[in-house]
């Protein structure tokens, strides 16, 4: 090998060697970068849930100027109508546990499906229940204006509940091959 190849090919080297170095950096700081984003979302949806709710709450309570008292009010009723959801749910997931277990079954029971699927019905129910007395309470503390403003509102946010969230999929509309009715 002459020296002019021998110097090319220590150059070579270096050029690769500083490209890997300047290669993994930029990795980390990209990284780096990510992980603070994600920090950083997570602890404002913290603070955010902490102070009373979701974001989409909190802009309802200022877009009708509530008082001291109704903010009071709705922040009483919140709670209480989560302390009162909260067992609901939880049997609700023990339910959808539940299902998984029957419905993959070997050999499936269909009885106890069935069971199962009025016992979930049931719980839904009444979840809608408290929901929607919770909601009526809410509008009886409001003033015209701010009702109807409410209204308006809930309405609007009626339709964003049925998006997927995150990584949850939407329900489709039949299996392929089904034609529309």
């Amino acid at each position: 090998m002459s020296i002019n190849q021998e110097n090319e090919n220590k150059l070579g080297q270096i050029i690769k060697t500083k490209a890997m170095k300047t290669t993994k950096y930029l990795f980390l700081i990209g990284l780096l970068a990510l992980s603070t984003t994600v920090f950083a979302q997570q602890e404002r949806h913290r603070r955010g849930l902490s102070q009373g709710g979701s974001e989409a709450n909190k802009g309802i309570r200022m877009d009708l100027k509530l008082s001291e008292a109704q903010q009071s009010k709705f922040e009483e009723l919140r709670l209480g109508t989560q302390k009162a959801i909260l067992p609901l749910r939880n049997q609700l997931g023990e339910n959808h546990a539940k299902m998984r277990t029957l419905t993959t079954a070997e050999s499936p029971d269909m009885k106890a499906i069935n069971k199962l699927i009025d016992k979930t019905s049931q719980l839904e129910a009444e979840i809608a229940k408290i929901r929607a007395a919770n909601h009526q309470t809410l509008r009886m503390t409001l003033t015209e204006e701010q009702r109807i403003k409410f209204d308006s509102k809930a309405h609007m946010r009626k339709g964003q509940d049925r998006k997927p969230r995150g990584g949850q999929r939407g329900h489709g509309h039949g299996f392929k091959g089904q034609s529309e009715k």
